[in-house]
């Protein structure tokens, strides 16, 4: 109750705040009476109180780990995927006024451009050939219409895998 409480007073003082401080590695979209008005870069910045409105967005380098994928090749054998992303935000108007969920778009596309690339492959063929060749230029070019700037995307974990079912019958055999 009284972290609400304090929550609630901190974030009023900040609202009647005339100035924000954006980090160094931060920018942020101002809207004024919530609409768009303009990027900040970092440093010091005049607002008006209860009119301006502003979200703040790290735009330095980072990753985003996609969650592991299980997909069945052309010939039929279960795979898992997992892999990472590593971006920047590129156009902050873009991303922080156009795009709902620019981070979860970038998951979620991500994870079906490598699953549109695998099912297409016998597990030789997947295993031997580069995907982080065919893949990154497909997932660059999508990124890029929200806003975001894909350095690379990475395989991290590709291992066939067994299906419990399957595994249960050979165990009952032997």
């Amino acid at each position: 109750m009284l972290d609400k409480l304090i929550e609630f007073l901190l974030g009023f003082i900040k609202e009647l705040l005339p100035f924000i401080i954006i980090k160094q590695y931060e920018k942020a979209v101002i809207f004024r009476f919530g609409k768009y008005r303009k990027i900040s870069l970092p440093g010091f910045h005049w607002k008006i109180p209860f009119f301006d409105d502003y979200d703040v967005y790290g735009v330095a380098v980072t990753t985003l780990t996609l969650p592991a994928q299980t997909i069945i090749t052309k010939d039929g054998k279960s795979v898992v995927i997992k892999a990472t992303v590593k971006y920047e935000i590129e156009d902050l108007e873009i991303f922080g006024v156009q795009v709902a969920d620019a981070i979860d778009a970038l998951s979620d596309t991500s994870r079906g451009v490598i699953f549109d690339e695998i099912k297409n492959l016998t597990y030789i063929d997947s295993y031997q050939k580069d995907i982080n060749k065919v893949i990154n230029p497909k997932i660059k070019r999508e990124a890029k219409s929200w806003g975001i700037k894909v350095h690379k995307v990475t395989i991290t974990d590709y291992s066939e895998m067994m299906s419990l079912r399957l595994f249960n019958e050979q165990s009952e055999n032997s």
